[in-house]
């Protein structure tokens, strides 16, 4: 299991203004870990996410899957996310 993204950064104000990862976000890493093989077969290059809250979707998948190999864009209507 992987450990996931370090979220110390973030203060209670913060999640005042931006989605605080809940239950959801955790099932999503776990669904991500759970397909690893099948996505690094894939190969990956290009990882969009839209809605990307506080980004922990994305650094974990940066970390994870390709750290030095892929371009990422993570947007979010809400001006304060990521």
């Amino acid at each position: 299991m992987f450990p996931t993204p370090d979220l110390s950064h973030f203060t209670r104000n913060d999640y005042n203004e931006i989605y605080e990862p809940d239950a959801d976000s955790f099932l999503l890493l776990d669904a991500l870990e759970l397909k690893l093989n099948k996505i690094l077969e894939q190969k990956p290059f290009i990882i969009l996410e839209f809605g990307c809250g506080s980004g922990l979707a994305t650094t974990f998948i940066a970390k994870h899957f390709c750290p030095s190999s892929c371009l990422f864009f993570a947007i979010d209507m809400n001006p304060y996310a990521c």
